[in-house]
């Protein structure tokens, strides 16, 4: 028997019974409450994945993005040297602002591995089970690298979209520097490349095959801009849907036995981080202990 985890991220639970997708991802679902990040005020994917991949909190795992001792780390040594140090001196507006400025010129925050959390004795859900971990955040394996599967923001990101943080509002509002119809094409093609993913893991017989989705959310902080500049009231919906019609692509392909859990680590309505986070499952009894 295989347990199939899908990590929609930013899949909100309000939006999902709002938009008529109640039991759509799965049969059995609710919705669940986020963490939330002391300092940001709202939950951050950055340290929610851990969590969820741990059991415990980010104080606990840790894993933090930002706290009033730790600040967000890069891939470059040299920029993390520097948030480091401006995090000392800067308060958290201006912190927020720098960070989506390096993210904007194409820098992503740096990822943990499974070798970090055993190295702090900090066990996962992937610990003593033949499982396939893809793409899931501050858990980068050597087979997401070996077939080119990429975490978070990254360069093409960059390219595609401008990251604005509307402090008064806030939010975080991707502007898209292409037409909707081609980020839609982009953010979809990356999807069905991690689905499938999924799908070829299931040739190799797996307890646990567990896959994060970025879809949801990216899409979720394109809204305020989309709605606007392109006047497209349903953007935000259709992305449902067609979340909703790739996790059925996982459905058909699984076993009797096989279990499938949708969850995600928060909410995003108009741009904002919820605490709206969702769980379904083909098995009642999976979201009843989440």
């Amino acid at each position: 028997m295989t347990t199939y985890v899908l990590g929609w991220d930013g899949l909100d639970a309000r939006l999902c019974e709002e938009f008529g997708l109640s039991g759509e991802f799965a049969p059995f679902d609710r919705g669940i409450e986020s963490l939330e990040n002391p300092v940001l005020g709202k939950p951050d994917t950055y340290e929610m994945w851990p969590s969820m991949i741990t059991g415990t909190e980010p104080d606990v795992h840790g894993v933090q993005l930002i706290d009033d001792d730790v600040g967000a780390s890069f891939d470059s040594r040299l920029l993390s040297y520097g948030a480091e140090t401006v995090h000392k001196v800067l308060p958290t507006d201006a912190r927020v602002w720098i960070g989506l400025k390096l993210r904007n010129m194409g820098f992503s925050l740096s990822q943990k591995t499974p070798e970090w959390y055993r190295e702090r004795g900090v066990p996962t859900v992937f610990d003593g089970r033949d499982s396939r971990a893809i793409t899931v955040p501050n858990y980068v394996t050597e087979e997401d690298e070996d077939v080119g599967l990429e975490i978070g923001w990254n360069s093409k990101h960059a390219e595609m979209l401008h990251a604005d943080a509307e402090l008064r509002e806030e939010r975080v509002v991707y502007r898209p520097k292409k037409p909707p119809e081609r980020i839609d094409e982009w953010l979809l093609a990356e999807s069905s490349e991690k689905i499938g993913a999924v799908l070829s893991a299931a040739d190799e017989d797996y307890d646990l095959v567990f896959a994060w989705l970025p879809y949801l959310d990216t899409i979720g902080h394109t809204v305020p801009a989309v709605e606007r500049d392109f006047d497209e009231p349903e953007w935000q919906e259709r992305a449902y849907n067609k979340a909703a019609a790739l996790t059925d692509t996982v459905r058909e392909f699984m076993e009797e036995d096989d279990e499938l859990v949708v969850v995600s680590d928060h909410g995003n309505r108009d741009g904002r981080h919820t605490m709206d986070a969702y769980i379904a499952s083909t098995d009642a009894e999976a979201i009843e202990v989440a």
